[in-house]
């Protein structure tokens, strides 16, 4: 048996996409940032963007490992599907949840 989150891989790639999607701004500035990528290229600009604003990357502490812990387990290419504007219905299905 596999656990899904919302249809999503796990917790961590549901609140990540839940997070862009229900933020109008952040999603479309994503959508720029993945025009004209194949998926590999796509899933790989979008994971480096997101490290890259770890606000605890230069810290050694506890709180740094969790969270890097965390986005180990993301699906980026699952982010990078449920992002692209020709998945409108998942879009609109996100915009009613939010992570807990």
């Amino acid at each position: 048996m596999t656990d899904t989150h919302n249809g999503y891989k796990n917790y961590e790639t549901f609140s990540i996409a839940v997070v862009i999607i229900n933020d109008q701004e952040m999603l479309k500035k994503y959508q720029r940032m993945i025009e004209g990528l194949d998926d590999i290229d796509a899933h790989n600009a979008v994971k480096a963007y997101i490290e890259a604003s770890n606000p605890l990357i230069e810290e050694n502490t506890f709180y740094n490992c969790l969270l890097n812990s965390a986005l180990e387990n993301v699906d980026w290419l699952e982010i990078v599907e449920s992002i692209r504007p020709e998945n409108e219905d998942e879009i609109e299905n996100l915009n009613r949840h939010t992570p807990r």
